[in-house]
């Protein structure tokens, strides 16, 4: 039993650290996506690219389960 609470602990820590990396990464595309929208004449092209990749990455649907 004492095993078994380690591995869960452990998948825990493991988890919050996937959690945590993919939220850093969340951010800096972001980040990333506002500082293209801000540069004066920029190509329409790159700011669609961009709202693309945040319609892709971001708002995609998730399983209850994997909640």
């Amino acid at each position: 039993m004492t095993n078994d609470q380690h591995f869960l602990a452990e998948q825990v820590v493991l988890n919050d650290i996937h959690s945590n990396h993919a939220s850093y990464e969340a951010m800096l595309k972001i980040q990333r996506w506002k500082f293209i929208l801000r540069i004066p004449g920029i190509a329409a092209r790159i700011a669609d690219e961009a709202n693309e990749s945040i319609r892709r990455n971001f708002l995609t649907f998730v399983s209850n389960k994997i909640v």
